[in-house]
């Protein structure tokens, strides 16, 4: 593996903690100013993987759905070190998600459902993961013939490739969700 390709996994994982942080670092500063850090910290990520474009725009994207997620969380009245730690758990928590599909698999043959909801199970998942997207849409690699998933037989099950493209549109449709809801409670009526 390149260094660009190394990047281009890393990418939306060091956008996405680097806009936590620097939202969180820069409490008490005008807003457009959070803004631009947040955007400069994610820029930056993105232009790690030059060569590989489609991941800094996932990279992007990951900054703005953690982003809008440190909002949200401040919008709950959460203190500016805790709304970082909560943020920052998403960009994990999508990375981690090609490791649940073991339980995901073994739920499906106790439950015995059927290979088409198996099969759009996987297709989000992989959609949603910023490793198996890097791997199979931006990349070009075989994602399910690597020694991790090899095991869970992947095309064994009927489900569509993941896109780069459904990536993005996920997450800023999460976005932008989550947005609706920071807006809500961060510019609710105070209390007289």
């Amino acid at each position: 593996m390149g260094l660009f390709a190394f990047l281009a996994y890393l990418a939306p994982l060091l956008a996405g903690l680097g806009a936590a942080w620097a939202w969180a670092s820069s409490e008490g500063r005008p807003p457009l100013r959070r803004l631009a850090r947040a955007g400069l910290v994610a820029g930056g990520a993105a232009l790690l993987c030059l060569p590989h474009w489609k991941s800094g725009l996932i990279a992007l994207s990951m900054a703005a759905l953690v982003s809008t997620s440190y909002l949200a969380a401040r919008g709950l009245r959460i203190p500016a070190g805790p709304a970082q730690v909560v943020a920052s758990v998403l960009p994990l928590a999508l990375y981690a998600l090609v490791f649940l599909f073991d339980p995901i698999f073994e739920h499906a043959a106790r439950t015995r459902m059927d290979d088409a909801e198996l099969g759009r199970r996987i297709t989000l998942g992989l959609t949603l993961s910023p490793i198996s997207v890097t791997t199979i849409s931006v990349l070009g690699e075989n994602f399910y013939h690597r020694p991790t998933f090899y095991r869970l037989d992947f095309a064994a099950y009927k489900h569509a490739e993941p896109s780069w493209t459904g990536t993005v549109l996920y997450y800023l449709a999460m976005s932008a969700g989550l947005g609706a809801l920071a807006a809500a409670l961060l510019w609710r009526p105070k209390k007289s």
